[in-house]
């Protein structure tokens, strides 16, 4: 499973701002 199609899942599937959490946290 790509990971573009897993990113893309997460954004149709999460509101922008939970999505925004998401990448704040894989970041820290």
């Amino acid at each position: 499973m790509p990971l573009d199609i897993f990113t893309g899942t997460i954004l149709s599937a999460f509101p922008h701002q939970v999505n925004s959490i998401a990448v704040f946290v894989l970041f820290v």
